[in-house]
C-alpha cells in the first residue's frame, strides 16, 4: 500500500434510539467482500468516490465453552468489529486500488506454511484488477511486515463484476480454506474470464493467472454469481436480455485457444436483470438435503424479484403450488419498498441439537415485546433503493410480514376513509353514489369487499373524477381554424395526440371534450374571441387526425338562454384543456397514477401487477394475474354538472414487512448485500448504503436487540 490512514470504529444500534455512528469515513460505498487474514476476516468495503477500500476486522475464533476468550487467538476483543487502523491509529486504514473501485471478490486461501490467508480482487473504472493481500494489511497494522501495494492485473477493458468460488466445509456448513480458487470476471467488452487465484511460495498475494475466456456476445453483463461451494458453473445477470445465462466452466476455451462464444443456457426472468443470487444447501423436513444452486433469486431492473429453478430455468409457480410444480402459472415479481437492487441468500441452518427438525433458519419477526423468533427453510435478503433490507421467504414466495404471524386478518386491505364527493351534490332524487363491489367467496380475486386482494391492493388514495383533465393534456397550446364541413380544427405541436388515443387506459377519442383557458386573437378583429371567458364551455371531439397533429371539434350552437361558440375569426391561438367525457366520463386515479376510465352504472375493475403473496392460498382459487384486482366499484346516480367533480376514498393495507434500516439514513440507497458466517458467528448480513455513506450490519435473529443492527459511517 502507498498509504495507510486510520479510523476507529464505533457501532450504532438501529433500535428506537440510534447512536450516531462515527467510523468508516466512506464516500459512496458500493461493493462488499470478505477475505481471510489469519484468525480474523476482513470485510472490505469500497469507498468508491475516494478510490479506496476500508477493511472491517471480524474475529473468527469461537469463544470457549464457558464463554471465555481462546488464548490462542491473536484477534482481541478490542479489534473485533473495528476498522483496521493505520500506524497512527487515529484514522481508518485506506487501501488505494485504482479508479472508483466498485466490485470486490474475497477468498480464503491456505498458505504454504499451513496458515490462513486471502486476497481481495477489486474491480473499478480502469482496465485493471487489483489484488489486495488481506493478511499483509493486518501484519502491517501490527508492524510485523511492511505494507505492500496492491498487485494490478492489467486487462484490455474495465471489469463489470468479479466473483470468487468458495469451498464449503461439510461439517460446519461454512466456507473452508483451500490452496487455490477459481475467480470469474466479466468485462465491459463482453468477455468472461476464468482466473486461478492462489498465494505464492511465501504465502503472499500474487497476480492471478488467466486460464480461460469466452465471449458473452449479445449478453450485457450486470453481475456474476456462483453456486456456493462450486466453481463448475457461472451465472451472468443480463442487463439487456431476458433474465440470466448459465455457463459451464468446462465449456469455456482455454486462454491459448482462439476466442469463442460462450455456450450459454438462459434462465428467463421476464426482463433484464440487475443482479442474481444462487441458493445455498438447504434443508426440508422429511426430505433429502437440497443441493446448493437449486434456486436463483433474480432482481429485475424494474425493481421486482422472481425465483427460478436452475434445473429447467423456469420461474417457480404461484403459491400455494409447490415450487417444483411446472403446470400452474408462474409467480409474479415480489416488490419491496423502493426498487430492489441486490439480493443474497441467508445461509440455511442444518437441523441439529438446537433445532431438531427443519425449518431452522431464524429470523426475528416483530418488535422486542410482541415479536417472536420464526424459523424458515430458505431466506433471502433484498437491498432496496429506500435504504432498507427486506426478507424474502423464498419457498412461500412472500416477503416476511409481521402480520402474517400475528394478525393475518390485517393483511386484507380495508376501506379506511369512505367515499366522499366534492363538491357535494345537491341532487336529492337519484343522488350520485360510489359502491364497492360485493364480496364473492366462490370466485378468485373477488372474495373481499371491493374485490381487494392482499399483495395487490396497496394503502393508497383513490379518486374518480368526472370530466377530468387528461394527464399530459391539461395545458396544450395550438391554433384554431375552420374546416370545410363547418367544424373547428385545433392544431398543435408536437404531433403526438395518437399517444393518448392509443393509450390502453386513457382511450382519448370522439366524445371527449376540449375547453379553452386562454385565447390569442389577431391584433384586430375577432371581437367575439377577444371577449371570451376562460373555460366557459366544452367542445366535443369529433375526430383525431391520423398523424396526431389535430383535433376536430364540434361548434357550440346558441340557445335562447346561453351563448354558444361558433367564432367568425378565421384563425386564432388558444391554450386548450382536454377532458374525459363521452360514455366513460370518469377518470380513475390511484394516488397520481391513472388506472382507467369508468362509466356510470358499470362496474369499474382495476387490475394491477401483484407485489407480494402475503397469505396462504386455496389451491382451488390461486392468485392469478387475470384476477389480481386492486379495487372494484360502481358509480351510479345522477352525473355531476361541474367538471373535475370527484369521488375520493382511501384504502389501508396491513403490510408490515420485516425491515432492517438505519434510522439515521432513511433513504440510503442500498447497493449490495452479502451474508457472512464464520466459526464464531453465523448469518450476519452486511449492506452498503451508497446514498448515505454507510454500512449496515444485521443479525437476523437479534433484530430488536441493541446491537442487533449496527451502522458504520
Amino acid at each position: 500500500m502507498k498509504r495507510l490512514l486510520a479510523l476507529s470504529a464505533a457501532l450504532a444500534a438501529c433500535s428506537s434510539t440510534v447512536v450516531s455512528p462515527s467510523s468508516g469515513d466512506f464516500v459512496g460505498p458500493t461493493g462488499l467482500a470478505v477475505a481471510q487474514a489469519g484468525d480474523r476476516d476482513l470485510l472490505f468495503v469500497t469507498s468508491t468516490a475516494t478510490d479506496e477500500l476500508r477493511a472491517l476486522q471480524i474475529c473468527t475464533t469461537p469463544p470457549l465453552a464457558d464463554g471465555g476468550v481462546d488464548s490462542s487467538s491473536t484477534c482481541s476483543t478490542k479489534e473485533d468489529y473495528q476498522f483496521v487502523p493505520a500506524p497512527m491509529r487515529l484514522f481508518p486504514a485506506t487501501v488505494p486500488t485504482g479508479d472508483r473501485p466498485a466490485r470486490i471478490a474475497g477468498t480464503r486461501l491456505l498458505r504454504p506454511d499451513g496458515g490462513k490467508g486471502g486476497v481481495a480482487l477489486v474491480a473499478g473504472a480502469d482496465s485493471s484488477l487489483a489484488v489486495v493481500d488481506a493478511r499483509n494489511i493486518v501484519e502491517a497494522m501490527n508492524h510485523i511486515s511492511p505494507a505492500r501495494a496492491p498487485i494490478l492485473l492489467q486487462l484490455s477493458t474495465p471489469v463489470v463484476d468479479v466473483v470468487a468460488a468458495t469451498s464449503i466445509d461439510t461439517a460446519t456448513n461454512i466456507d473452508a480454506t483451500v490452496p487455490a480458487v477459481k475467480a470469474f470476471l466479466a468485462t465491459r467488452s463482453g468477455q468472461l474470464l476464468v482466473l486461478d487465484v492462489h498465494l505464492d511460495s511465501s504465502g503472499n498475494a500474487q497476480a492471478p493467472t488467466v486460464l480461460q475466456r469466452c465471449s458473452l456476445g449479445a449478453v450485457v453483463p450486470a453481475r456474476l454469481a456462483l453456486v456456493p461451494g462450486r466453481d463448475d458453473l457461472v451465472y451472468v445477470a443480463d442487463s439487456a436480455g431476458d433474465g440470466a445465462v448459465r455457463i459451464s466452466t468446462a465449456s469455456i476455451p482455454t486462454i491459448d485457444q482462439a476466442p469463442q462464444a460462450c455456450a450459454i443456457t438462459r434462465l428467463p426472468a421476464g426482463g433484464p436483470l440487475r443482479s442474481l443470487a444462487l441458493s445455498p444447501q438447504w434443508f426440508e423436513a422429511n426430505q433429502p438435503d437440497h443441493p446448493a444452486g437449486e434456486l436463483a433469486v433474480m432482481t429485475l431492473q424494474t425493481g421486482g424479484v422472481v425465483i427460478a429453478r436452475t434445473s429447467d430455468g423456469q420461474i417457480i409457480p404461484t403459491p400455494p403450488f409447490d415450487y417444483r410444480s411446472s403446470g400452474p402459472q408462474t409467480m409474479e415479481p415480489v416488490l419491496v419498498g423502493g426498487v430492489a437492487r441486490d439480493a443474497s441468500f441467508l445461509r440455511a441452518i442444518r437441523p441439529g441439537a438446537a433445532c431438531a427438525s427443519a425449518p431452522c433458519t431464524p429470523l426475528w419477526v416483530g418488535d422486542s415485546v410482541n415479536g417472536k423468533l420464526q424459523r424458515f427453510n430458505l431466506l433471502a435478503a433484498i437491498a432496496s433503493t429506500d435504504g432498507g433490507l427486506y426478507f424474502l421467504d423464498v419457498l412461500n414466495r412472500r416477503l416476511v410480514n409481521e402480520n402474517y404471524f400475528s394478525n393475518q386478518g390485517a393483511l386484507v386491505p380495508v376501506l379506511s376513509i369512505a367515499p366522499i364527493l366534492s363538491p357535494v351534490s345537491t341532487v336529492t332524487s337519484n343522488p350520485p353514489a360510489l359502491t364497492l363491489a360485493p364480496a364473492d367467496a366462490t370466485t378468485a380475486g373477488r372474495q373481499n369487499l371491493g374485490w381487494v386482494n392482499p399483495g395487490v391492493t396497496r394503502a393508497t388514495r383513490w379518486r374518480a373524477i368526472w370530466h377530468a383533465d387528461v394527464p399530459g393534456l391539461e395545458r396544450r397550446g395550438g391554433t384554431m381554424t375552420h374546416t370545410a364541413t363547418g367544424t373547428l380544427l385545433f392544431s398543435t405541436q408536437p404531433a403526438d395526440l395518437t399517444l393518448w388515443a392509443t393509450d390502453p387506459l386513457l382511450h382519448l377519442g370522439p366524445g371527449d371534450v376540449v375547453t379553452f383557458t386562454t385565447y390569442y386573437p389577431p391584433a384586430s378583429g375577432c371581437d367575439d374571441v377577444a371577449s371570451e371567458t376562460s373555460a366557459r364551455f366544452e367542445l366535443p371531439i369529433v375526430s383525431i387526425a391520423a398523424d396526431g397533429s389535430a383535433l376536430e371539434l364540434a361548434t357550440l350552437p346558441d340557445t335562447p338562454s346561453v351563448k354558444g361558440f361558433n367564432p367568425t375569426c378565421p384563425k386564432f391561438g388558444v391554450v386548450a384543456e382536454v377532458r374525459t367525457a363521452g360514455d366513460h366520463p370518469w377518470l380513475v386515479l390511484e394516488n397520481a397514477d391513472t388506472r382507467g376510465r369508468a362509466k356510470t352504472g358499470e362496474m369499474f375493475v382495476a387490475l394491477e401487477p401483484r407485489n407480494d403473496y402475503p397469505l396462504d392460498y386455496d389451491p382451488k382459487l390461486p392468485p392469478l394475474a387475470s384476477t389480481d384486482i386492486a379495487i372494484a366499484f360502481t358509480l351510479s346516480g345522477t352525473e355531476p354538472t361541474i367538471a373535475n367533480t370527484q369521488w375520493t376514498f382511501t384504502m389501508t393495507s396491513g403490510q408490515l414487512p420485516t425491515l432492517v434500516r438505519d434510522a439515521n439514513s432513511p433513504q440510503g440507497l442500498a447497493s449490495q448485500v452479502i451474508e457472512y458466517s464464520s466459526p464464531k458467528v453465523t448469518n450476519l448480513l452486511f449492506a452498503t448504503l451508497t446514498g448515505a455513506n454507510a454500512l449496515i450490519q444485521a443479525a437476523p435473529d437479534l433484530l430488536p436487540v441493541k446491537g442487533g443492527v449496527l451502522s458504520y459511517h
